[in-house]
C-alpha cells in the first residue's frame, strides 16, 4: 500500500474532490452531508486505510478512453467530524464548503434527537440553509 500524504491529498481534493450537502427526497427531508473524489487512478481504493475513515467503489461506468472510475466518499457524520478538521486546514480552493460541512456536522451533533424523530419547521428551514449555501459555494446556483 502507497503512503498518502495528507498535503498532497488536500491538494488533489481541491482539484478533484467534491462537497455536497443535499435534502434527500426520501419522504423525511433528511438533508446529508458527503466529501468525494472520484479519479482513474486505482489509488483511490486505498483512502478509506490511508485515512481511518469513508468508503470506496469502481463505477459502473467507464470513461471515454475506457478507463474504470474509482470513488471515494465519507458520509458518516462521525467520520467527517474527524476528518474534516485535518484537511481543512489545507484546502485552499473547497476549504469554505468543507468548513460549511463540518458546521453542518457539528449542528447535527447538537441537536439530533434521533433517527424517526419529527423536526421543527424552524430546523427543517435551518437545515435547507446548508444547503443553499453550499450549493451557492459550488456555483450550481
Amino acid at each position: 500500500m502507497a503512503t498518502i500524504n495528507l498535503d498532497y491529498f488536500a491538494g488533489l481534493f481541491d482539484g478533484e474532490g467534491s462537497v455536497s450537502i443535499n435534502l434527500r427526497n426520501d419522504g423525511f427531508q433528511t438533508v446529508a452531508g458527503r466529501i468525494a473524489i472520484a479519479m482513474t487512478h486505482p489509488i483511490v481504493m486505498e483512502l478509506p486505510t490511508a485515512f481511518g475513515c469513508g468508503s470506496t467503489h469502481a463505477q459502473n461506468r467507464k470513461t471515454k478512453s475506457g478507463l474504470q472510475v474509482y470513488i471515494w466518499s465519507v458520509q458518516d457524520r462521525k467520520e467527517l467530524l474527524r476528518f474534516l478538521p485535518t484537511l481543512i486546514p489545507l484546502l485552499r480552493v473547497k476549504k469554505q464548503q468543507a468548513s460549511l460541512l463540518f458546521d453542518f456536522c457539528s449542528h447535527l451533533s447538537i441537536t439530533d434527537s434521533g433517527k424517526g424523530k419529527k423536526l421543527s419547521p424552524e430546523e427543517k428551514a435551518y437545515r435547507k440553509t446548508f444547503v443553499q449555501r453550499c450549493k451557492e459555494l459550488n456555483g450550481s446556483l
